[in-house]
């Protein structure tokens, strides 16, 4: 609607208008706190907007060095009479400062005219950017012959591991440059508004901050990293853009994380929620009342922040891998205990010589009663949503060895998906979410298509069973990859070896215990989102897109019309469950010609084929055991939210997560942490513990269940008695949605009271 539209687009403003002054503030405190301990008497230049957006971040004491305001129409008037301080002039000025404004290289221009090289000059906000050291050093001729360092390296890491700490160490080694976060939000947020010059910002701290040796150093938040790629370097020019990617494929990278990434989220949490980043040693007592704040316990904002730190890592890594590049892994707990260890490892990992490195922290440790108090309270409330192991892997702590998986010992059940050789990662995390989530105690099983030995040996290690498998189909049979017509291996006489089948796509989590599907009797799966087997057949626009033959097509989906009725809902063929007593000696065969008839007309791949060959022999699964997941699409990016065909979006109490737009291992999707927190745990399956309470779990998706259930009868009364379609019926379902919603505190009401509801809404009979 317009009106949401409105809110959203001036929440978005406030939003970006609080960033950039969250940046103005952070580079106004960083003048004032280069410029506090000396006995400065500075002038600024510029209208009273930009002069204010310095001045109002400064304290009394730093106000007071402030003399002279000036606005741009007086500088020929004014500044021709300003002397040094230095010179013994009564009134004479120390520091020009020149905020940000439209003309500000021609005020700069004009002001070093009529002074020469006498009193520094130095423009916000671009100067302390460059140069982290005192602001004055560039104006007063330093580095006047700059040249490109001879060696660089990028502490790449993400908040609150220690990076300021390390880039202390190795800057009063004096030999290996000046590190600090030269690329930080604030230089793309302040270019995104065009506060400064990006690329002059980053060429000159790159000339400007080397140690004598030559060596250049910048730390990189992965979090700047990916909005500097998206935000500042489209609009570089091709000089400054050379610059910058040479910095990142010609550099030592020297990679600092964090293993409890719990503490790293509530360290992040109360910094960003005090204010108060850094304790040094000099601190006033005010900064320490601020930090001594207790926040209010907010369970999904600290979880944010674990999702961001998972993301960060596994950012770092995926661009160290598509790069080839082999940094030097350093840990933030093992600086913290052997700080002089971790910079004796920086300087050999970078070849230079230091006779005696100068390790001495300058800033506090930042955690106290309150953080253990907060600590213990997310834990708890982790553990409750995603178990105990998941809890103990965000944590670093690594599981206990507990073989509980004998190698070899053949089981009932078998748990099977299958994967091509790009999608082995995803196998992993399937595989493990069973395993710890699931606690899946039966055989697994990967049909590996077109996949060779060498790149299997993760899984033969870990017991799991291969079967290998080639294309039955060329191209796209039914527009999927063809990959998936391997489904029909399990109906072979192989298989019937175990008792029981569980089959599932790789974009799933399994959340909770699969227990019950080891006494299924026949073909069990779950309905599809698609109301019927129509919407299972190509369209019009799906024969031209294809390029199909329209005749042909049409032909085939008048045979299927008279053997199948087609207003029948079907099922999902992601996700299924079956007994082996079913499969026969010519049920592969069966299968095969069956997709060979239909696969032209079939919008999913061999989903409409095993519809028609279960026609009157699958049985519906609880929807819970395969509940499908999207999230909106608008333009190039996903709007957060998840939803699903019933509207649940949040707090989903199932046994699987089937995820398909995006697919679970795309960054934008809300559960790419999840899917990447199981997948990194992958390595420990059958080798620790699943610490889990698997009955909560089961009794929190009755509850889901029977929500489900409401909702599914409503909207089929309002399919049967509303005579209208689209946004009419849309909004129908979702004013019942939110009556079931109400309805959760009702629970005295009986089940056919929503029949009631709606035949009263409708003013229907049945």
């Amino acid at each position: 609607p317009r009106g949401m539209k409105i809110i959203d687009v001036v929440i978005k403003n406030a939003r970006r208008r609080a960033t950039l002054d969250g940046a103005v503030r952070r580079i106004s405190h960083r003048f004032w706190s280069q410029v506090e301990d000396k006995n400065y008497e500075i002038a600024l230049i510029g209208d009273r907007k930009t002069v204010g957006s310095l001045v109002k971040f400064a304290d009394r004491e730093q106000r007071n060095k402030i003399k002279r305001i000036i606005s741009p129409h007086q500088i020929d008037k004014l500044v021709p009479a300003f002397k040094l301080k230095n010179d013994g002039a009564k009134d004479g000025i120390d520091l020009i400062v020149i905020p940000h404004q439209d003309h500000k290289k021609s005020i700069y221009d004009k002001v070093s005219k009529y002074l020469g090289h006498g009193i520094p000059i130095i423009t916000l906000f671009e100067d302390p950017l460059i140069q982290y050291g005192s602001p004055e050093n560039r104006a007063m001729g330093i580095g006047e012959h700059k040249r490109l360092p001879e060696k660089t390296y990028i502490v790449a890491s993400s908040r609150r591991t220690g990076s300021t700490m390390l880039c202390s160490f190795l800057k009063n080694t004096a030999v290996l440059g000046y590190p600090e976060e030269y690329i930080a939000v604030n230089v793309s947020v302040l270019a995104e508004h065009g506060m400064i010059n990006p690329g002059y910002v980053l060429e000159e701290a790159i000339k400007t901050n080397q140690t004598p040796n030559g060596i250049f150093g910048i730390k990189i938040n992965w979090s700047a990293f990916e909005q500097f790629n998206s935000a500042v370097l489209p609009h570089l020019n091709t000089k400054e853009r050379e610059l910058f990617e040479n910095l990142l494929h010609n550099s030592a990278y020297i990679h600092l994380s964090r293993r409890n990434k719990i503490r790293q989220a509530i360290s992040d949490w109360r910094a960003i929620g005090t204010g108060i980043f850094h304790i040094r040693k000099n601190s006033q007592n005010g900064i320490q009342r601020r930090h001594g704040t207790k926040l209010p316990y907010d369970y999904p904002r600290i979880k944010r922040h674990v999702i961001d730190f998972v993301k960060g890592d596994e950012g770092w890594k995926t661009f160290f891998k598509a790069n080839n590049i082999h940094p030097l892994e350093i840990v933030y707990e093992d600086l913290v205990k052997h700080p002089e260890e971790e910079v004796t490892r920086v300087l050999d990992y970078l070849s230079v010589n230091c006779a005696n490195p100068y390790i001495a922290p300058d800033t506090k440790m930042m955690s106290d009663g309150y953080t253990e108090e907060i600590y213990e309270r997310f834990v708890k409330d982790m553990e409750m949503e995603f178990g105990k192991d998941a809890v103990k892997r965000l944590e670093g702590v690594v599981p206990v060895n507990d073989l509980s998986a004998g190698k070899g010992e053949r089981k009932n059940h078998v748990l099977v998906t299958l994967a091509t050789r790009e999608y082995l990662d995803m196998a992993k995390q399937l595989f493990s979410s069973a395993y710890f989530n699931g606690g899946w105690d039966g055989d697994y099983l990967l049909l590996a298509h077109d996949v060779p030995d060498d790149e299997l040996s993760w899984f033969t290690d870990r017991g799991i069973l291969i079967m290998h498998t080639s294309p039955l189909y060329e191209g796209q049979p039914g527009g999927m990859h063809r990959c998936l017509a391997d489904k029909f291996h399990m109906f072979t006489p192989y298989f019937r070896k175990w008792r029981t089948v569980v089959y599932s796509d790789l974009d799933a989590i399994i959340k909770e215990s699969l227990e019950e599907l080891k006494e299924v009797d026949g073909f069990y799966a779950v309905e599809d989102w698609s109301p019927t087997l129509t919407d299972q057949i190509v369209n019009d626009r799906d024969i031209q897109d294809r390029g199909l033959d329209p005749a042909k097509c049409r032909e085939v989906i008048r045979k299927a019309e008279r053997h199948y009725e087609m207003s029948r809902r079907p099922f999902c063929a992601g996700f299924f469950a079956f007994s082996t007593d079913i499969i026969t000696d010519d049920m592969f065969d069966d299968l095969k010609r069956m997709m060979d008839e239909y696969q032209v007309v079939s919008k999913h791949g061999d989903q409409l084929s095993m519809n028609f060959f279960f026609y009157d022999r699958w049985k519906a699964l609880s929807h819970t055991f395969n509940v499908l997941v999207a999230q909106g699409k608008t333009g190039a990016s996903y709007r957060t939210g998840a939803h699903t065909r019933w509207g649940l979006a949040e707090d989903l109490s199932v046994y699987v997560l089937h995820i398909f737009n995006p697919k679970p291992w795309n960054q934008q999707s809300d559960y790419y942490w999840e899917w990447l927190v199981n997948l990194k745990r992958a390595d420990q399956i059958g080798l620790c513990k699943v610490d889990k309470d698997f009955d909560t779990g089961i009794e929190n998706i009755k509850r889901t269940e029977s929500r489900i259930r409401l909702r599914e009868k409503g909207y089929e009364l309002i399919d049967r008695f509303f005579p209208f379609k689209g946004v009419s019926r849309r909004s129908l379902q979702y004013i019942y949605w939110r009556y079931i919603t109400l309805r959760r505190i009702m629970r005295f009401i009986v089940v056919n009271a929503d029949y009631r509801f709606i035949k009263s809404l409708l003013g229907k009979e049945q």
